[in-house]
């Protein structure tokens, strides 16, 4: 006899760690989207030129530029994690 469905049985403390997991990513994807935007106004209203404002300007652009990777690493793990709980 054939079966018609292969039923992985997950449990639920395994289920329940996944549903966290996505939870904090979730979190940790909204802190760092705020962190960019936060840095965008920064790095606006850094652009008049002087040395020390010019340095602060790029380096407030490498960590918007860093932020913002982040944000698409975490998207893409948050992604991953959604696929295994849709099974």
């Amino acid at each position: 006899m054939h079966s018609l469905m292969n039923i992985e049985t997950v449990r639920a403390e395994d289920a329940w760690q996944r549903l966290a997991a996505l939870r904090e990513l979730r979190v940790a994807i909204a802190a760092l989207e705020e962190a960019c935007a936060l840095l965008v106004g920064l790095i606006d209203e850094t652009t008049w030129q002087s040395d020390g404002v010019r340095a602060l300007h790029e380096l407030l652009e490498d960590m918007h530029r860093v932020a913002s990777g982040h944000v698409w690493t975490i998207t893409g793990r948050m992604w991953e994690l959604e696929s295994v709980i849709a099974g």
